[in-house]
């Protein structure tokens, strides 16, 4: 009898894993709350989800937010569009977008899985996100080195529970990665990206 509920309980686990919802620490401000279209749209639709956007001043004009969101233990795949407009001055009137467009769909709860597994080997939960801000190194006790990128990407992660929000952005992390090899949570940030890419299946639809 205890080597039959042994097996049971060894079958189930791996399935009772599967997709869990994790736990973060917040380190979310007032003004990123009030500032994030995600939070604003879907925090009270969901019980948590994940969202990655990629932002650049070539696609000003556009943000995507590619979102995995769980509720009632059922996970979805959502691209939410936002497209802007710019006034004769160039600058982009953010206020109120000229058109939105959402995709949904299911997605298995085995890729959330993967995902969630690489999250948690790379310890995005708990980054210590001053690192990703990193731009230059010290020389010595009274010189440093600064390392200017323009025209760069920024990269951002945001969690997002019934308890909590969670942000993790860097910008041009490969470029800074190639300058400041010795910050090793950029590659950690990196790995993360790619994987998110590899499971919503998004990179060339996204980014090019």
């Amino acid at each position: 009898m205890k080597t039959l509920l042994l097996s049971i309980i060894v079958f189930c686990f791996p399935l009772i894993m599967v997709g869990q919802i994790r736990l973060f620490t917040n380190n979310a401000t007032n003004s990123d709350t009030l500032e994030s279209i995600v939070f604003k749209e879907f925090s009270k639709k969901y019980d948590f989800l994940m969202s990655y956007s990629a932002n650049s001043f070539l696609c000003r004009l556009r943000t995507r937010n590619i979102i995995i969101a769980n509720k009632k233990n059922k996970w979805s795949l959502i691209f939410y569009d936002r497209f802007y407009s710019e006034d004769t001055s160039g600058y982009i009137i953010k206020s109120q977008p000229i058109k939105t467009k959402l995709y949904k769909k299911r997605i298995n709860k085995r890729k959330v899985n993967e995902l969630l597994l690489t999250f948690d080997a790379e310890r995005i939960w708990n980054f210590d996100t001053d690192s990703l801000s990193i731009m230059g190194r010290k020389i010595n006790d009274s010189m440093s080195t600064f390392i200017s990128m323009t025209h760069g990407v920024s990269h951002r992660f945001e969690f997002i529970s019934k308890d909590g929000y969670r942000l993790v952005k860097c910008y041009n992390p490969e470029g800074y990665l190639e300058e400041l090899p010795e910050i090793v949570l950029r590659q950690n940030f990196i790995n993360c990206i790619e994987k998110f890419w590899k499971v919503t299946n998004s990179r060339k639809k996204y980014l090019r």
